[in-house]
């Protein structure tokens, strides 16, 4: 396990010119939390997934990403529906064939006060197996909170010190184990620990390899009692320097391991993806997202 880790933290290393400094933050607290031997950060489980948690009426396979779907999608938008009952964003999905993805990312700000209902969140969601797991941070009751939500998972939250505009480094990976790995680390220099966490696949184990496995980086803005215009936001909600890797290959998010017909903006039934705003973004490795309801 420490010689595989060792192998992808330097391709990491590599690929984002990290320093000397960073690197060796990087290893330690890898090896350490798939060694078993990091102090994790502590969750509030609940097997219920609530109805403000992002939702996934289209579960993903193989089938689907090798499909020739004929309708192009817009050069910024995204044809997807999952959403239909929650709410708007923007979204990046991988092709499958990874085991890890990396991402720096400016936690954006809102004004979502509501213990339930409404979030807005900074997520990867994981298929496999014709399973989905959601890993990042979302805000709802005033705060950012660490979420993991799906098949694995259930719904769970974990308290995060974040503040909007705060610069972090998300890591998300499968360990030799199968299992699902996730830091949250100081974007600056990697040397504080925000979050960190893995998670059994045993009852459908992840391919380590990536086999048949996507990744999909999303910025939502969800609101169950579908008002258009309420007020809520997510502003200044930013991705950057996103990559994918699995044991042969280092690679940028871009054009050809991305699927065409989900990468872009969306909307749903009741709001359209008018209230999106890309204020900046690559294809596809970065993007900085406004969100108003309004």
């Amino acid at each position: 396990m420490v010689k595989d880790n060792l192998k992808s933290i330097y391709k990491e290393i590599k690929s984002n010119n990290f320093s000397e400094e960073q690197a060796k933050a990087l290893f330690v607290s890898a090896a350490n939390l798939e060694a078993g031997t990091a102090v994790k950060s502590e969750m509030k489980f609940s097997s219920k997934i609530p109805d403000f948690a992002p939702t996934h009426p289209e579960i993903l396979n193989s089938d689907y990403i090798l499909s020739d779907i004929s309708i192009m999608a817009d050069t910024d938008k995204s044809t997807r529906t999952s959403y239909e009952t929650g709410g708007i964003g923007y979204e990046v999905l991988s092709t499958s064939g990874y085991n890890k993805t990396t991402t720096f990312l400016n936690a954006g700000s809102s004004n979502i006060t509501a213990p339930s209902g409404k979030a807005g969140y900074m997520f990867y969601t994981i298929y496999s197996n014709g399973h989905y797991q959601d890993i990042g941070i979302g805000y709802f009751n005033g705060q950012w909170q660490a979420i993991a939500s799906g098949y694995w998972t259930g719904w769970k939250t974990g308290t995060v010190s974040i503040a909007a505009g705060d610069k972090l480094y998300f890591k998300l990976w499968i360990g030799t184990d199968n299992n699902i790995y996730f830091q949250i680390l100081d974007g600056n220099n990697f040397n504080k620990i925000l979050f960190q966490n893995n998670y059994c696949t045993s009852s459908s184990p992840i391919p380590s390899s990536g086999s048949g496995v996507n990744f999909n980086r999303q910025i939502t803005l969800v609101d169950t009692a579908h008002n258009a215009t309420s007020g809520l936001y997510l502003k200044d909600a930013s991705f950057s320097q996103s990559y994918l890797y699995n044991d042969s290959v280092t690679q940028i998010f871009g054009d050809t391991n991305t699927d065409k017909n989900r990468r872009g903006k969306f909307g749903c039934s009741w709001v359209s993806d008018s209230k999106v705003s890309i204020l900046s973004n690559s294809h596809w490795d970065s993007e900085k997202i406004s969100m108003t309801m309004q």
